[in-house]
């Protein structure tokens, strides 16, 4: 989509793609080494090989941004009929095309930073469709850049909460752009490392104006948190398994990116590009994890 493939592998002499070899086999890899959906998919598994084979299955929310002039961004995941809407003035879905990236969510890049008003508003049902499918695991991964003049550093990049948060209630979930996952419900678990929190910005404390890819992967009793495919953070708690259960999806069906803080903090939205935001009924690996932040979004998930 952006960078050509043999930059990636130029990079990454070590990796190889591996076609599964079943007609139920999601994906294929073609005569260039590019990623096609298979049309007899059933299963959507699709392996790779980096050292040794790794499973990373569609997601079931994934959202690429390359629908571009449009206020609503196309899930080309497993889960049909499940558009995002933009919500706010200013924020919009573009072709920036920086070298690294060519559709993305501007969530207000060079705007002043507000308090709720933009941000890419999820469909209200996605925890609970996870939670369905019986796994009780689930990954979410998403390029982020940040503003260079942005300084909202306790800012939520993703929200899970309660359509109406004012009274400072829970149960919520949520990704900080300071470096955590945070979830309240029942108890409260949070993956974050004092000691990297500024991993997007500078010392100043405004954007580092360079891209990050973010993954938080939660289990039934695990939350890891990664930045660039390194592992932040791994907070071991069985309060973590009331993300996939109880009034958790009932009632925080408010799923956001880029904003809309949590409770009533005065955490602006963060100025920010999003791209290729991913969610899935699993909890990825550590070499999964690895293997998006290389290659997207050179290759899609789609």
């Amino acid at each position: 989509r952006s960078r050509g493939l043999g930059d990636v592998y130029k990079r990454q002499a070590f990796m190889s793609l591996v076609m599964l070899l079943s007609l139920t086999t999601g994906f294929i890899i073609n005569s260039d080494n590019e990623v096609e959906a298979a049309t007899t998919s059933v299963d959507y598994s699709i392996a790779y090989k980096i050292g040794s084979t790794v499973d990373i299955s569609k997601p079931m929310y994934y959202y690429d941004f390359e629908d571009t002039g449009v206020k609503t961004a196309t899930n080309k995941g497993s889960v049909s009929d499940a558009s995002a809407s933009v919500v706010g003035t200013y924020n919009k879905i573009e072709n920036i095309n920086d070298g690294e990236h060519k559709g993305v969510f501007n969530n207000g890049v060079g705007e002043t930073a507000t308090l709720r008003q933009n941000y890419l508003s999820l469909p209200s049902d996605v925890l609970k469709k996870v939670a369905n499918t019986g796994t009780k695991e689930m990954s979410i991964g998403f390029w982020v850049k940040g503003d260079v003049n942005d300084t909202c550093n306790w800012s939520s990049l993703f929200t899970i909460q309660k359509v109406d948060n004012s009274a400072n209630t829970w149960p919520c979930f949520a990704i900080y752009k300071r470096g955590g996952a945070y979830l309240n419900a029942w108890g409260v678990v949070e993956a974050s490392q004092k000691t990297k929190l500024n991993y997007m910005s500078t010392d100043a404390g405004t954007g580092d104006g360079k891209w990050h890819y973010v993954t938080v992967t939660a289990t039934e009793n695990t939350i890891n948190y990664y930045v660039d495919g390194e592992n932040y953070q791994s907070s071991e708690s069985n309060v973590a398994s009331n993300l996939f259960a109880g009034d958790m999806l009932d009632v925080a069906t408010s799923v956001s990116l880029g904003g809309n803080q949590l409770f009533t903090w005065g955490d602006t939205d963060v100025c920010a590009y999003f791209d290729d935001l991913a969610i899935y009924n699993e909890a990825l690996t550590p070499e999964a994890v690895s293997y998006t932040h290389l290659t997207l979004p050179t290759n899609s998930l789609v």
